[in-house]
């Protein structure tokens, strides 16, 4: 996955760099000026030896967002499907296949937590645009 960002602070070999979500992004900023409030700021190792205000490239692992994208917005729906057929149609009961969801919930929380402290690495690939 590749995106587009301003530094906006340098830490040794790595750079903090504020990415607008291109969702969000309307392509003309001099009307929306969405690219000087919002977006994410991200730890980006700086292979390009970028400065603060350079407009850069950002490259992350397609793959690993992938699958966080999976663990956070398919899986809980997966759990919960599996939760009710085990409930209703290995206990047959209502209450079995509640308690089953609660079940899977919370083992998918747990799941999420230990997700989110795994750290995505970004690399900035190049500048685009070299403030003086």
């Amino acid at each position: 996955m590749i995106g587009q960002g301003r530094v906006v602070e340098k830490s040794g070999a790595f750079a903090y760099v504020l990415c607008v979500r291109e969702s969000a992004c309307g392509k003309n900023c001099v009307h929306c000026k969405l690219c000087e409030q919002k977006g994410v700021k991200v730890l980006a190792e700086n292979k390009a030896g970028a400065e603060i205000g350079d407009i850069v490239t950002v490259f992350t692992n397609t793959g690993k967002i992938m699958f966080l994208s999976f663990m956070l917005y398919v899986l809980p729906v997966i759990l919960f499907f599996a939760s009710v057929a085990a409930g209703s149609l290995v206990l047959k009961s209502e209450g079995a296949s509640i308690i089953f969801i609660a079940i899977s919930f919370f083992i998918w929380f747990i799941i999420i937590k230990i997700l989110g402290k795994k750290e995505v690495k970004h690399t900035i690939s190049e500048v685009i645009y070299h403030r003086d």
